[in-house]
């Protein structure tokens, strides 16, 4: 050793100086590692979705059903070229998001403060333990719309172009396929020949929402990360999603309090469905392939086909979605109406009502439509011929938000996934749960009658809420109701 020393010093000092700058660079790149993992929770750090904002020219959507209503002066012109998400603060709890302009006439759109939690899929904790019912929650959640408002105040429009002008609403929509695709709509007030205000589109977007960041905030809600991955990939593909004809225990759903009530059901299936001119029916009407009326029986039928919804989130005429709507055929003239408490945390009192129908050609084959958990109080008042214009439309499934509402409403505490106590179903015998999706169902709208307050009507919304598939009314003293037996 000490004679290699003397007589290669220039080698031994070669040899040392090597060894050092190997240690400097592993120490650097365990830094840079260790700085790269703090950095993906710190204040500031950038999430980016894998691909720029997706926008579809007017001449190639020719099914785009807001063509009808959409301000065509600046539809198709303001242009975005891509989404960022940044982390506010270390734990995921606040976002900015940024959507920058492509063109000249466009300008930078931000949101600030904004929780992305209720926009994530979620298992409801009091369904943990059910693997069948936490299933049906979440798939769901991720494969029906939720579209989230944001006035002018709420959202702003920086860069002071024709945009900033023109633009007072943005929403943005997690829609109603697989991760990670959402969608960003922006709408100027107008009004129509008739004198009312509006929201007019000026613009829409398609993009992906970051596949990392969902993983994190699916953690955040106390996944664990084997899980948080495996749910952000099973997302991500509609074969996972739950199967027709599983028997459900609906006990780890809730309680039945008392006796259950049967009321007489008026059953109006026989009208025509109501639209005003600009509302979401009126604007669908032409992606409705089959039945040509807008009589609701003319539905009742497997024939009807919509155009499908497919990636990014677009309507295709060309590909007709198939329906088993004949279930619903022929109702029976009464409703099931029980008084409930929510297996949830907060052990919530409510109600549920069940609705059941048969085919024509097939009188033994029994679809029941079961929903629960609602307060009656939210419920508001309006004339049938305006039942588009309800507050209360909720999609099937378990804990699921309304399809559209503001982001206060959207991110209040009493409306969280994790707590809500709502559910909506359609089942055959024996408590078999039916993918509503397949059957062609999308969820239910309620209102209490504008001249007679004992009259609540319920309807049916169709796939895609393209049509009113049924209308019910239920008589009953429901002031009753109002307050929850404790």
């Amino acid at each position: 050793m000490n004679q290699f020393f003397l007589k290669s010093p220039s080698r031994s000092f070669l040899t040392i100086s090597v060894w050092m700058v190997l240690n400097l660079i592993a120490t650097f790149a365990i830094l840079l590692s260790s700085h790269a993992c703090v950095r993906d929770h710190s204040t500031g750090y950038e999430w980016r979705p894998d691909s720029l904002i997706r926008e579809i020219a007017i001449k190639d959507y020719p099914d785009d059903p807001d063509l009808l209503v959409c301000d065509s002066v600046f539809y198709g012109k303001f242009s975005h070229r891509e989404v960022i998400f940044i982390q506010e603060d270390n734990d995921l709890k606040k976002f900015t998001i940024k959507f920058t302009p492509k063109n000249t006439l466009s300008d930078t759109i931000v949101f600030s403060h904004i929780s992305l939690d209720e926009w994530i899929p979620t298992v409801p904790d009091f369904l943990k333990g059910d693997p069948l019912l936490s299933q049906i929650a979440i798939f769901n959640q991720q494969f029906n719309r939720v579209q989230v408002k944001f006035e002018k105040g709420n959202v702003q429009l920086k860069g002071n172009h024709q945009e900033s002008e023109v633009v007072t609403r943005v929403d943005l929509a997690k829609n109603c396929l697989h991760l990670p695709l959402w969608e960003i709509i922006a709408y100027k007030k107008t009004t129509d020949a008739q004198g009312h205000k509006r929201d007019a589109p000026v613009y829409h977007g398609w993009f992906n929402f970051p596949y990392d960041l969902h993983t994190e905030l699916m953690k955040r809600k106390g996944w664990s990360d084997e899980e948080a991955r495996k749910y952000t990939h099973d997302l991500s593909h509609w074969g996972t999603s739950v199967p027709s004809e599983k028997v459900i225990d609906l006990k780890n759903l809730r309680t039945v309090q008392g006796d259950e009530v049967v009321l007489p059901l008026t059953i109006l299936n026989d009208a025509a469905y109501p639209m005003q001119e600009y509302d979401e029916r009126w604007k669908k009407m032409n992606n409705i392939l089959y039945p040509k009326r807008t009589l609701i029986n003319s539905f009742l039928t497997d024939s009807t086909q919509f155009a499908k919804f497919i990636s990014p989130g677009v309507y295709r005429r060309r590909s007709p979605m198939p329906t088993q709507l004949g279930r619903f055929r022929l109702p029976t003239p009464e409703a099931t109406l029980r008084r409930i408490t929510s297996k949830n945390k907060a052990k919530t009192k409510s109600f549920e009502l069940e609705l059941e129908f048969s085919r024509s050609e097939n009188p033994q084959e029994i679809t029941r439509l079961l929903f629960g958990g609602f307060d009656i109080k939210k419920i508001d008042t309006l004339a049938a011929d305006y039942a588009n214009k309800a507050i209360f439309q909720m999609p099937m499934g378990i804990s699921n938000h309304y399809f559209n509402q503001p982001y206060k409403t959207f991110v209040d505490p009493a409306n969280r996934a994790s707590d809500s106590p709502w559910y909506a179903m359609v089942l055959g015998k024996r408590d078999r749960w039916l993918n509503s999706h397949e059957v062609g169902v999308d969820g239910v709208l309620l209102h209490f009658d504008k001249d007679d307050p004992q009259n609540l009507h319920i309807w049916l919304l169709a796939f895609e809420r393209h049509a009113l598939v049924g209308h019910f009314v239920i008589r009953n003293n429901w002031e009753q109701f109002r307050e929850p037996a404790q």
